[in-house]
């Protein structure tokens, strides 16, 4: 992606990244009861960090759509590796979870009782080689997001925000199609998951919804599922160069269009209680 010039002085972000995070991204493997050898992937998540806690972050309805749903349980069904280009061989591979949290909202403009997130506190391995992998790996949180609600608000950003010619921002994750992400089953051998990662790009737009913003002229050419969960990244130039930081997270998306929350909204579901 281009970066964009912004006002530095307009934009106080500190969060910032000097490269594109691209490391930052898993898909979600996940098992479901009964069939634990064969693993599905189920759109994909990322790794995000303040200080030295890790969390991993996925959309709500990767995991499941029903509103009563035990989503501890199925989160417990995550396989996500320490590593993406290392061999797993056992649950020691994969990342552990702490807390779920999810965050309710009330209002009447928002499907649901929550709001389409989900934030897993990674649980500390063992070994601190694996937890300083995931600290390198892990995309940099905000205090408490509302630089880009900010943005949006200010009076030079109305008329390309309304236009749907705003700032350019892009998105990674697996989509289902278009890569070469597979997994195989060969019989009486370990499974074989191969996973290809794949961004676009769209202009920042008003949301269909409060809780998210909008994508307009997303230059993918195919499906967008698979790519729900993925972080929402925005860049811009300023004068240490450019930077790269956590915009929000993508829920849906069809027609040239892509939805994503508001990385208030991932800030604020940091706070709520588990469960």
């Amino acid at each position: 992606m281009t970066a964009q010039n912004l006002d530095a002085k307009r934009l106080q972000i500190s969060f910032v990244h000097p490269a594109y995070p691209t490391s930052c991204i898993s898909p979600n493997l996940m098992t479901a009861e009964g069939v634990d050898e064969y693993p599905g992937f189920s759109g994909t998540g990322f790794f995000a960090r303040r200080g030295d806690t890790v969390f991993y972050i996925t959309a709500r309805h990767c995991l499941t759509m029903d509103q009563d749903a035990d989503v501890a349980a199925l989160a417990a069904r995550l396989h996500i590796p320490y590593s993406l280009a290392a061999r797993t061989e056992s649950t020691d591979d994969y990342v552990q979870f702490e807390d779920v949290l999810s965050l309710k909202h009330e209002s009447d403009d928002v499907p649901g009782r929550f709001i389409d997130v989900l934030v897993l506190t990674v649980r500390r391995p063992t070994g601190a080689a694996l937890y300083n992998e995931l600290l390198e790996r892990a995309v940099k949180l905000p205090y408490n997001g509302q630089w880009l609600d900010q943005f949006v608000n200010h009076p030079s950003a109305k008329e390309d925000l309304e236009s749907g010619k705003g700032i350019r921002f892009t998105v990674m994750g697996y989509p289902r199609e278009g890569t070469a992400s597979q997994i195989e089953y060969p019989e009486d051998e370990p499974v074989e998951i191969v996973t290809q990662a794949a961004r676009f790009s769209g202009y920042l737009a008003r949301g269909t919804g409060p809780d998210r913003y909008m994508l307009t002229e997303v230059d993918w050419p195919g499906d967008l599922s698979g790519f729900s969960g993925s972080p929402v990244i925005v860049g811009f130039r300023n004068d240490e160069g450019s930077n790269y930081a956590l915009a929000g997270m993508l829920v849906s998306g069809g027609g040239r269009l892509a939805q994503f929350i508001k990385i208030s909204l991932i800030t604020e579901a940091l706070k709520a209680p588990p469960g």
